[in-house]
């Protein structure tokens, strides 16, 4: 090798814990809550650790009018934000919560509406039946007293022509005794006056 003999050789970069996370090795798994942070922030779905922390640190500029916060005030600040975050989170989840138990109960007595008219239909087939079922007996019963009326009309119209008759039969029949009983005493007259002449005759001869 060309150059100078007495050049120290490059230091090797030592492997941190930065470069085997870099290079995919072990990493240390967080608590936070990623998806509650990228929703309150506004992130999109597949933002990293890193763009949530940039979105929720304050920007830092190098002016002297704005210096660089120390890292404890970062760190509260940033702390505060995430429980603020959190907060948000929590009640975003709440406010869900509630809007999914209205919807369900709005649900529910959804359901309960169309089973009420489900019911409610069912209730005026069945009393349209029932009516059309009455009105049906009804009308029968109504046709068989026609026909029963009309047949208790016929029995008394036989049964007052029969009195009729028999009261004539009765009259004739009465008639033709006394006309028999009248010619009967006619006749017995009849034969006491011959009598009478042929006991005369007698008495005369």
């Amino acid at each position: 090798m060309s150059g100078n003999p007495n050049a120290r050789p490059p230091k090797r970069r030592k492997s941190t814990a930065l470069s085997r996370k870099i290079r995919g090795g072990n990493k240390k798994r967080s608590s936070y809550d990623l998806v509650a942070a990228r929703e309150s922030l506004g992130l999109p779905p597949k933002a990293n650790a890193q763009q949530i922390s940039c979105a929720v640190a304050p920007s830092v500029t190098n002016t002297v009018d704005n210096p660089s916060p120390l890292k404890k005030e970062v760190k509260a600040r940033l702390a505060e934000q995430v429980n603020k975050n959190l907060l948000l989170t929590k009640e975003v989840s709440e406010a869900q919560k509630s809007v999914t138990h209205k919807t369900n109960q709005i649900q529910t007595l959804k359901q309960k509406v169309r089973d009420l008219s489900d019911a409610l239909q069912i209730e005026r087939k069945k009393s349209r039946d029932t009516i059309a079922k009455l009105l049906s007996d009804a009308e029968r019963i109504m046709s068989d007293a026609c026909e029963i009326e009309s047949e208790a009309d016929r029995k008394m119209h036989a049964a007052e022509l029969k009195v009729c008759m028999e009261r004539d039969r009765s009259k004739s029949f009465k008639e033709a005794v006394e006309e028999k009983v009248s010619m009967e005493k006619e006749k017995s007259k009849h034969n006491m006056q011959e009598e009478r002449r042929r006991s005369a005759a007698r008495l005369v001869s």
